[in-house]
């Protein structure tokens, strides 16, 4: 049996949400910065390339805004500032 088209593209839209997820997960940080505002980090080693790309794609496709660069030694970090990034990501709720 085959899954109905619509539920295919609906199973498609969370592949990048997942993928960030376990990044963020593994790799992460989030800080309250400000305001409601939140920064979510990921921090990869610079030598896994398509991890890196992986990671911005992933970035883009769930958060709007843009993704910027941080080089730390072997170390890169891709950072994201958001307002809602407490809805984003489940860990950032407070009281759970």
């Amino acid at each position: 049996m085959r899954p109905r088209e619509d539920c295919e593209a609906e199973r498609l839209a969370w592949r990048p949400y997942s993928y960030l997820l376990g990044l963020y997960l593994g790799d992460g940080c989030l800080s309250h910065e400000h305001d409601g505002v939140y920064s979510l980090r990921i921090t990869l080693d610079r030598r896994h390339r398509m991890i890196l790309v992986l990671c911005e794609e992933a970035m883009l496709d769930v958060l709007p805004n843009r993704v910027s660069w941080a080089d730390k030694g072997r170390m890169r970090q891709a950072e994201v500032l958001l307002e809602a990034m407490a809805v984003s990501l489940p860990a950032a709720r407070t009281g759970s």
